[in-house]
């Protein structure tokens, strides 16, 4: 049986990590890097705790696009300090061929979702999300397991929402 050397096995180590590196990087739930590309894109709105949050979920279908729509939408509340939300406008931005799918093949497809959503501090009268709820139950979009507050750091707003 022949042994490696510690060169060769540190190499074979670093090629390893790199390569898993590669593909944790490749995840389709990412922050977008502009308006339009695949990931997420989101921002503030005119009227406090007012958001609008884009997802396009190249290679992926319309129904993940939602999903993963509505899991930055409990991010996004959370991470502004919010405990609640509600959507109030859906919108679908699927596009074909040449406007975000692939230019060379006009019958590609991206999906795309629009959500405006409406965060509260504290719980309104009418039916809401709970953003807390939702990020400790709700799986990452792609993953397999939930992301739950505890886990989040650097975080100030833990203490507040556990209330």
């Amino acid at each position: 049986m022949k042994r490696f050397t510690a060169p060769v096995t540190i190499f074979i180590l670093l090629a390893a990590s790199f390569l898993a590196g590669g593909c944790a990087s490749s995840l389709p739930y990412q922050k977008a890097d502009d308006q339009g590309s695949p990931g997420y894109f989101d921002k503030a709105l005119d009227s406090p705790g007012a958001f609008q949050i884009d997802f396009v979920a190249d290679g992926k279908t319309l129904a993940y696009a939602k999903y993963a729509a509505y899991y930055r939408a409990a991010e996004l509340a959370y991470e502004t300090g919010y405990r609640y939300f509600i959507p109030l406008q859906a919108y679908d931005l699927t596009k074909k061929g040449k406007a975000w799918g692939d230019p060379n093949n006009p019958s590609s497809v991206t999906p795309g979702v629009r959500i405006i959503i409406q965060c509260y501090r504290e719980k309104p009268a009418k039916a809401v999300y709970d953003a807390y709820q939702y990020l400790n139950t709700a799986k990452v979009p792609g993953g397999e397991l939930p992301y739950p507050i505890a886990q989040r750091n650097g975080d100030a707003t833990t203490a507040n929402l556990a209330k």
